[in-house]
């Protein structure tokens, strides 16, 4: 069988580490989650809808 990496905690440390985490996080208030602040819109000095598909076709052909 492998022999266990020395960078790997033993059955007893894993417990005892396991058990502190869960303890603090018993003891730990739930945090409110921050709003978020409105993102600013920059203002453009073009309207919506002027460029060029939505532009009224030519009369093309038209006899005057």
């Amino acid at each position: 069988m492998r022999e266990k990496p020395d960078d790997q905690f033993d059955a007893e440390e894993t417990a005892r580490r396991r058990d502190e985490v869960i303890r603090r996080m018993a003891n730990t208030p739930p945090q409110h989650r921050k709003a978020k602040a409105p993102t600013r819109r920059r203002k453009s000095g073009k309207r919506a809808g002027v460029g060029r598909a939505h532009r009224k076709p030519a009369a093309a052909g038209k006899a005057t």
